[in-house]
């Protein structure tokens, strides 16, 4: 267990690290967004990509209905941040990614490559330390962004991300 929690500890890093940002930036009403802006709202976007993505694989392939139900949610409400997010990148006219980040990619690969219980505990393992990880990005957006745009979507994101990650604890403590 600790070698896997040390992997999926890694694939998060790497995540991290590799997520791009996009070019382009006429911001509609005159706001342009900082590079932090669209750097920010982009790797949103693609971690949103990276939880349906997930939460699918999660409800197709959880063993526990706690880890089921949690892809599902997972699911939905990043679906709808996607949804959110890619209006406000188009009006300010940043490119909507298409498809999570190839570490994330990489990252759903391993985890889905695990069954039963090692695929619960995986699962949650990446989404604790993903969500950790958004929630320090969303902060930062907060506090350094420039777009009132922009931050007001990190701000509703925060949210969703600490409700995630209670969740995902709460998952983890049922396995």
């Amino acid at each position: 267990m600790r070698i896997k929690l040390t992997i999926v500890a890694t694939l998060v890093a790497v995540t991290a690290a590799f997520a791009t940002g996009a070019s382009g930036a006429a911001a509609a009403g005159g706001e342009k967004p900082s590079a932090l802006d669209e750097q920010w709202l982009t790797t949103s976007l693609q971690g949103d990509l990276f939880e349906v993505k997930g939460g699918k694989s999660a409800q197709q392939k959880g063993t526990s209905s706690a880890v089921m139900q949690l892809g599902a949610r997972l699911a939905s409400d990043h679906a709808k941040s996607f949804k959110d997010g890619s209006k406000l990148a188009k009006s300010m006219g940043i490119e909507v990614p298409k498809a999570p980040t190839y570490p994330q990619k990489w990252e759903l690969g391993q985890v889905g490559s695990l069954s039963g219980a090692a695929f619960d505990q995986g699962y949650t393992s990446l989404e604790a330390l993903d969500h950790m990880q958004d929630i320090k990005d969303a902060k930062g957006e907060i506090a350094d962004g420039s777009s009132a745009a922009v931050i007001s979507i990190a701000k509703q994101s925060l949210k969703m991300y600490q409700e995630h990650l209670a969740l995902v604890k709460k998952t983890e403590q049922q396995l």
